[in-house]
């Protein structure tokens, strides 16, 4: 297989990665981190920086560790469900990535009012126009209308306007754990077992902790991405009672040309390329496999890579790989960045996924509970 990284920042960076010379320098930046996140911590237990509350419920999903665990899917699929019952829910996201949270605007931004697209990928970042697009026009949801996305940096005055504007039955709180400013209802932690055990998890930059370990005792509901896998891999005594295990299922080949889709079983001894450039490019070297796809050729970019001309013209080539290539494959969070781009490129397939969570209607009944 051909494989080229054009990520030099993927590497985790945890004690046995970084070498004994980088992790000397990055012990007392640790330290550092550390100091400033349990001093913000203090603040707000002691009530010196103030917290608020909002009229709608608010369900937060986040994690505790830097990188990809699967929030985007889990964050549809909650929306989904939500809008199914009724429930009028709205997306709040920070839009990491994106030109509005970048100017740190003190006016939340709309992305989708759940009729229609307000901004951009690079105005509302990837995964907050991913999810708007995919959210659009649903059944369930203000007679057919689809689920409003919103973001901003401040999620508190992100909450008020979903609030004052929509009149959410609950508002899903996109990677918000950290923002403890807006008071939630349910905390949903997630957690990647296949990162490492968190009881061995050091601190940024050393590590990959975003946050002390007990902080893991402000989650209300604990989610491990990979059903079954949790009591051999996360070596944490989690209550057993609000954890519940997930994975993704591959739901759609969807074709970025012309929006044709295929059954993902179609993949199965074919030959494929793939590209990506997102937080954790093995969970879709691995999707891809598990359909029995052989893959030939791999380019990796960093999360959030937004593609050059260079870039077009490498991932073009892998149509010219060796033997032959049956599918290039791509994500559905870079295939946002690839709008416009079709004219210039061979025939591109987004692989797109779903979340299956165990014990599902317990899972929901416990955020219905509030805790």
């Amino acid at each position: 297989m051909s494989k080229v990284s054009k990520d030099t920042t993927r590497a985790k960076v945890t004690e046995d990665r970084v070498g004994p010379v980088l992790h000397y320098f990055l012990y007392p930046l640790s330290l550092l981190y550390g100091f400033i996140v349990r001093l913000r911590l203090f603040l707000y237990r002691a009530r010196i920086l103030k917290t608020g509350r909002v009229k709608s419920r608010v369900v937060s999903i986040g994690n505790i560790t830097a990188g990809g665990t699967g929030k985007t899917p889990l964050v549809m699929h909650m929306a989904r469900r939500f809008a199914g019952e009724g429930e009028g829910p709205v997306i709040l996201s920070r839009g990491y990535g994106g030109s509005h949270a970048k100017k740190f605007s003190s006016t939340p931004g709309l992305v989708s009012d759940g009729t229609e697209l307000l901004m951009g990928p690079e105005e509302a970042g990837d995964e907050p126009y991913q999810m708007a697009r995919e959210l659009l026009n649903i059944e369930g949801f203000g007679g057919g209308d689809g689920v409003p996305v919103i973001v901003s940096p401040d999620r508190l005055k992100g909450a008020r306007f979903a609030v004052e504007k929509f009149r959410p039955g609950v508002i899903i709180l996109d990677d918000g754990f950290q923002h403890i400013r807006l008071t939630r209802d349910v905390n949903i932690l997630l957690i990647d077992p296949s990162k490492g055990p968190l009881s061995e998890a050091r601190l940024l930059p050393r590590g990959l902790l975003r946050e002390p370990l007990s902080a893991l005792e402000r989650a209300d509901i604990f989610m491990i991405k990979g059903a079954g896998r949790e009591a051999r891999t996360m070596e944490m005594p989690l209550p057993v009672r609000r954890r519940f295990g997930f994975k993704y299922r591959p739901s759609k080949l969807c074709s970025l040309n012309d929006g044709r889709h295929e059954d993902p079983n179609v993949l199965d001894g074919k030959r494929v390329a793939i590209f990506s450039g997102i937080a954790s490019p093995e969970s879709f070297e691995n999707t891809v496999l598990s359909l029995g796809a052989i893959i030939v050729a791999e380019l990796t970019y960093p999360d959030h890579h937004r593609f050059s001309g260079a870039d077009l013209k490498e991932i073009g080539a892998m149509k010219e790989t060796p033997g032959g290539v049956d599918y290039i494959i791509t994500t559905e969070k870079d295939s946002v960045r690839l709008d416009g781009f079709t004219d210039v490129l061979p025939e591109i397939h987004i692989l797109k996924i779903e979340i299956e969570i165990d014990n599902e209607q317990r899972f929901f009944n416990r955020i219905k509970r509030g805790r």
